[in-house]
């Protein structure tokens, strides 16, 4: 067990990455995240249906930040699934390739 001995900061530091804003980093809760994924992923929503839908139906701190939040889920999905699949015959012979590379015993 740990005990945080000293004062809490009055306000939470800019995000990183910021250059402009100075506004306080809070980050997204990680259950609004997995929402945005399942209704990408399973119900095959678009992207500003999703937001559109999440920001009329729940509560503030179930709404995810801002349009591009949704589309930056959208696409790491659908990155993930064009990675799983062969996009032309000369990626399937390279992961051919690689296959009987791997199994080969010297």
């Amino acid at each position: 067990m740990y005990e945080y001995a000293g004062t809490a900061p009055a306000v939470l530091p800019p995000h990183d990455n910021s250059r402009t804003s100075q506004a306080e980093h809070i980050r997204t809760m990680p259950e609004v995240i997995d929402r945005i994924r399942s209704a990408v992923e399973t119900e095959r929503r678009k992207p500003r249906d999703v937001y559109t839908h999440m920001t009329t139906q729940d509560a503030s701190f179930y709404r995810p930040r801002d349009h591009k939040q949704v589309r930056n889920v959208a696409q790491t999905v659908n990155n993930e699934q064009v990675g799983s699949k062969c996009k032309n015959a000369a990626d399937e012979l390279q992961q051919l390739v690689g296959r009987v590379y791997m199994n080969i015993r010297f």
